[in-house]
């Protein structure tokens, strides 16, 4: 009578199987795919980690991110400060004269070449001066008036009117 080793005869058996074979070829494949997988999602990660630290010490990650977080949060309390600042200069750019309007004429008809004119300075607040220029053969004069919001304490020409509309629709382009 011939011995038979039973653990390894029934190993061979099982591999002569070709149910078995072809469960452990696709185990093989799977875990394969699985490993090229993790792979690639780890050269992933390390990439995003190396951008994330470019320029830092290697160190303890937490470290890091908490000295990122006190940077971030310098950052904006100094960008809280600029948007003050900028707010306090638009109000204060309202009060600078922004707007112009010129309009030339000649108030005497013995006069020619439209000598005298109407000029009108206004800031954002339509608020300003519009200084009048009256040219004729005896000689010059000027007048300024005031402006407050689009309207004056004193009688307007036409002229100076003009100059006003122009000065004030000058904005809204």
């Amino acid at each position: 009578m011939v011995k038979v080793n039973w653990p390894y005869y029934y190993m061979i058996s099982l591999l002569n199987n070709p149910y078995i074979t072809l469960a452990a070829l696709f185990l093989s494949i799977a875990s394969l795919v699985s490993l090229a997988i993790l792979a690639w999602r780890f050269s992933k990660y390390k990439t995003a980690q190396s951008q994330l630290l470019e320029g830092e010490e290697v160190g303890n990650l937490q470290e890091i991110v908490l000295k990122h977080k006190k940077t971030l949060a310098t950052h904006n309390k100094n960008l809280r400060e600029l948007g003050v600042i900028l707010e306090q200069l638009v109000d204060q750019n309202r009060l600078n004269m922004q707007k112009a309007g010129l309009v030339r004429f000649n108030p005497f008809p013995e006069a020619g070449g439209n000598m005298s004119f109407a000029l009108a300075l206004l800031d954002g607040n339509d608020s300003g001066i519009v200084i009048s220029s009256l040219h004729a053969r005896e000689g010059t004069r000027i007048y300024s008036k005031n402006i407050t919001s689009g309207k004056a304490d004193t009688h307007l020409t036409d002229e100076e009117k003009e100059a006003i509309e122009k000065a004030r629709k000058q904005a809204a382009k």
